[in-house]
């Protein structure tokens, strides 16, 4: 899953970068990466500093620049990721003048998708705002995380017969839907 937001206006990167930090610290599930333990997969959840990879082609023509940004994100966007070894996200932030940037990502869908993208960027932007005002981030500590639902449903039985648990999502998904297009 990628994803490219244009961002205009002063973007103070050190804040930026500890802002991607807090949420992914709030959302566990980001660390994952996926070994096999004696013939299972199992999911392990190592935090680590977030890295983003950064470039600045604010000193060159801006068509120039976002030509080069589109090229290394279309060479990206076709990378593989390491489930056993992980980073499963990718980050990039591009900067093309003082106050416009590109941030890209591409986070691996096995915990990633999209009904996550509203989350993500809503987090992000409160934790960004909240931090460049120098105050405590605002967001109310999470009470679950994405790995404590999928313990219950295995703890509810719900994994033993996958097709039970793959009709379940598919009705969630289309009430979800409706409402979303009700609203």
């Amino acid at each position: 899953v990628s994803f490219v937001y244009r961002l205009r206006g002063p973007l103070k990167t050190d804040v930026f970068h500890r802002s991607i930090n807090a949420l992914f610290s709030r959302h566990h599930v980001l660390f994952s990466r996926f070994v096999e333990r004696d013939g299972i997969p199992c999911c392990v959840i190592h935090k680590t500093d977030v890295h983003i990879e950064f470039a600045d082609f604010s000193d060159i023509p801006l068509k120039e620049g976002e030509s080069k940004i589109y090229g290394l994100i279309n060479t990206d966007s076709r990378k593989v990721f390491d489930l056993k070894n992980g980073p499963l996200y990718r980050l990039h932030l591009y900067k093309v003048s003082s106050e416009e940037f590109y941030f890209y990502g591409a986070i691996h869908h096995i915990i990633f998708d999209g009904w996550s993208w509203k989350i993500f960027i809503n987090d992000l932007n409160q934790i960004y705002r909240d931090l460049d005002a120098d105050r405590e981030i605002s967001l109310k500590e999470l009470a679950f995380q994405q790995y404590d639902f999928a313990y219950w449903e295995k703890q509810r039985g719900l994994l033993k017969d996958d097709s039970k648990l793959i009709e379940y999502w598919k009705r969630q998904r289309k009430s979800k839907t409706l409402i979303t297009l009700i609203k």
